[in-house]
């Protein structure tokens, strides 16, 4: 594993007739007709693990709606860097009620969640995502396919401060397994210059994904 920090630098979502039930899978939409009538379908839960406000957690976040006469749950996943990435990725689905509490157990264990108010959650998603935009990132498309789910939340309606960078102001780049370590050092750079960021790569690839920039690297256990 290997570790670089760096000196800062100064440097910018929400009929009658009963839906078709349908299991979206990540990348896929939920049914047009569906999104049409998403507002009708009441918040049954918002759920985000305990620990996002730690420094350099990820945010993980279950939006789910559920239609009061059939029980089918809408549900919007999103896995949100606050550090650096924003949206990195996120889905849509039309689940029956107990393919929803399977979902649920796999993505958000009973130990790991905690109730959001709706507001917030809207929130945390539009600062990710302004936050990452600013610094040259884009939204993972399928978790853009599932904002609508959050239709009828205000962000600005929520007064809490959402930590983003490494809370100084300086963006601050985790990798993760699926990351492309290269592109998002050279995108970083571009934004806020080599001084204005920090990051932490790990993994037995790192060396060889870093290629040259290695060499600046200081090595820890």
């Amino acid at each position: 594993m290997a570790k670089r920090k760096r000196k800062a630098a100064k440097k910018r979502p929400g009929q009658n007739r009963q839906p078709k039930r349908r299991h979206n899978g990540p990348g896929r939409r939920s049914p047009p007709s569906i999104m049409r009538r998403l507002e009708q379908w009441p918040f049954h839960e918002v759920l985000i693990n305990s620990d996002w406000r730690e420094f350099g957690a990820l945010t993980q976040l279950v939006v789910s709606r559920r239609h009061e006469k059939s029980g089918d749950v809408v549900v919007g996943v999103f896995l949100v860097d606050l550090g650096c990435l924003g949206i990195k990725n996120g889905f849509l689905s039309l689940l029956s009620s107990q393919e929803y509490r399977q979902l649920l157990r796999a993505i958000l264990p009973l130990q790991r969640r905690v109730d959001c108010d709706p507001d917030l959650a809207a929130k945390i998603i539009l600062t990710g995502l302004e936050y990452a935009e600013s610094l040259g990132f884009q939204p993972h498309p399928d978790a853009v396919e599932a904002f609508p789910v959050l239709i009828g939340a205000d962000a600005s309606a929520c007064d809490e401060l959402i930590p983003v960078g490494d809370g100084q102001g300086r963006p601050y780049f985790i990798s993760g397994p699926h990351d492309n370590v290269k592109r998002v050092l050279r995108t970083l750079e571009a934004a806020v210059g080599p001084d204005g960021f920090e990051f932490i790569v790990g993994g037995p690839d790192a060396r060889a994904m870093l290629g040259d920039s290695v060499e600046d690297l200081d090595e820890f256990e």
